[in-house]
């Protein structure tokens, strides 16, 4: 078949998709009308599965939106109403706070509040379209939920999606199968995968820079119903020009927007993580798996709940792994910082037993009361603890439970626990939670000029993507590392990894089809599959490709 052959095909189903979308998911639909989920309308599907139910979706939407607002309001009234000057030289031990503050000043007639306020009035609007039109799409989900699937608020809590998607395929026939379903929910997925997993990896500092890669670049690649759009085979230099345009425009507005964008984030980050760094100062030291690494430790036609709950857990065998090294000097550490400051928390906690008005009468210094260092000695105190805690694990048993759920290491590594390359790949992907909240605040500094140099590459990303893409019967264009029914022995590390891995996961699916098994010389061992048969999948260690 050829592409022209293939556009024609696939725009002709993307007007019947269209068509079909417009229609009601509700119970006076024409039982005669045979309704097709578009893949749009999967994942809505899968999201209202993900996020367990209606209520969720919407209430999650509006209270987003409603923080937005609230940072915004509460930034200016904290840069214009407070009388911080009267505040410093306050004496009176009985003095109101509301006579420090000046609602007046909340409306600036100047051209910086009003431009900002104009920006962030056109923010609140699209926002308020956008969970609008969720509200209603998301209705019809609820109702296509109760009424065709039979599955009301109560069970979506308890149920699995291999179920919900068993309920799709009798509805819908074979092309509705697990395999297909989450194929069609997780193309543009699939592909982002494969690039971001790639040298474009070295983009991905933060969020906010991943954000705008999949918006200037993946977002324009895809019409509305996640197909990728097929004209980028006959004129790959518009889409070139058009990704460069976006990465420009995005940069500039970027740069322009760069002190609201540090103020906003520094204070909705001292908001969101400063009580839980203060209350649970442990927090500090802990890790948790990188946004790099996350791409990369991906597998294709994984979805999202199923990644977050295999890296949450070989979160702790990785973390256990690398508490190991040099334990002796952090526990040696953080007992002289326990011994230190506790001896200053016990000797202020006996004087305020000896006389209870000094914890708020006694200054110590810079005019902070007794009970104001308690505080903080005992949050460092809680800091010292968690660098004395053992971790009752030997390093073979947590790379053993690591490689369970990551399902891949070099095999230099498999005897390898001790060296210092097996740390330096597991802690470069694993890093400290504060690191982590640090590189998401200051990114906003290097975007940029971070996209305008990833314009340097769109070429090769187009390229890439193309010699990644290829055509399935059934599904359309898909990723090629993520088409199972391609699956041979000339096929990555990754693939064959995330078949198996894919395969034990739902192993009702494909009764007659071959089960590619890696053994230990990383060979491919084909063998008939029936449905009654139990799956063992054994962990693959081989040489080639690091996903770590």
């Amino acid at each position: 078949m050829t592409i022209n052959e293939n556009l024609n095909e696939k725009l002709l189903q993307q007007e019947i998709n269209e068509d079909l979308d417009n229609t009601d998911i509700d119970d006076d639909l024409d039982e005669s009308i045979a309704y097709v989920p578009s893949n749009k309308k999967l994942i809505q599907i899968y999201n209202y599965f993900y996020h367990k139910g209606y209520y969720n979706i919407v209430s999650l939407q509006i209270f987003n939106l409603l923080t937005s607002i609230f940072m915004l309001v509460f930034l200016n009234f904290m840069f214009t109403c407070i009388d911080y000057k009267g505040l410093k030289q306050l004496k009176e031990e009985d003095a109101s706070f509301k006579n420090y503050i000046d609602f007046s000043n909340f409306y600036k007639n100047n051209f910086i509040y009003i431009f900002t306020t104009i920006i962030i009035i056109l923010y609140i609007t699209v926002r308020v379209i956008g969970i609008c039109n969720d509200i209603t799409d998301y209705y019809k989900i609820k109702k296509f939920y109760n009424k065709k699937l039979n599955i009301d608020n109560r069970k979506i809590d308890t149920i699995t999606w291999g179920e919900i998607v068993e309920k799709l395929e009798l509805l819908y026939g074979n092309d509705y199968n697990i395999y297909n379903t989450n194929m069609k929910i997780l193309k543009k997925d699939n592909i982002i995968t494969t690039i971001l997993s790639s040298n474009i990896n070295k983009f991905l500092y933060s969020r906010l820079i991943e954000w705008n890669i999949i918006y200037c670049i993946f977002d324009y690649l895809f019409d509305n119903n996640y197909n990728i759009k097929e004209n980028i085979y006959t004129d790959k230099n518009k889409f070139v020009k058009k990704i460069k345009q976006n990465l420009l425009i995005i940069s500039v507005l970027t740069y322009l927007f760069m002190p609201l964008l540090i103020v906003y984030l520094f204070f909705y980050s001292l908001l969101k993580y400063g009580e839980k760094f203060y209350n649970n100062p442990s927090k500090i030291t802990s890790k948790q798996w990188s946004l790099k690494a996350k791409w990369k430790l991906r597998y294709y036609n994984e979805l999202k709940h199923e990644l977050k709950d295999r890296l949450n857990k070989s979160a702790q065998y990785a973390s256990a792994y690398c508490h190991i090294f040099n334990y002796k000097i952090v526990s040696t550490i953080g007992k002289f910082i326990i011994f230190v400051f506790s001896s200053f928390f016990i000797l202020f906690l006996l004087l305020s037993f000896y006389n209870e008005h000094l914890l708020l009468n006694l200054n110590v210094s810079d005019n902070k009361p007794i009970l104001w260092y308690l505080g903080i000695l005992g949050s460092i105190i809680a800091l010292g603890k968690n660098m004395t805690k053992e971790k009752n694990m030997e390093k073979i048993n947590c790379i053993d439970k690591l490689v369970s759920y990551i399902r891949y290491l070099p095999k230099r590594f498999k005897d390898e626990y001790n060296s210092i390359e097996m740390k330096k790949s597991i802690t470069n992907v694993f890093e400290y939670q504060i690191y982590t909240f640090l590189k998401e605040y200051f990114s906003v500094l290097i975007i940029p000029y971070s996209l305008m140099y990833l314009s340097n590459y769109v070429d090769n990303i187009i390229d890439t993507i193309l010699e990644n893409v290829e055509y399935d019967n059934n599904l359309g264009y898909v990723d090629i590392h993520s088409n199972f029914r391609s699956l041979n022995d000339k096929s990555g590390d990754k693939k064959i990894i995330s078949f198996s891995e894919f395969r034990q996961r739902y192993p009702n699916w494909g009764a007659n089809i071959e089960l590619y098994q890696i053994g230990d010389n990383s060979k491919i061992i084909h063998r008939s599959i029936k449905k009654e048969e139990n799956v063992n999948i054994q962990t693959t260690y081989d040489s080639n490709i690091s996903i770590i």
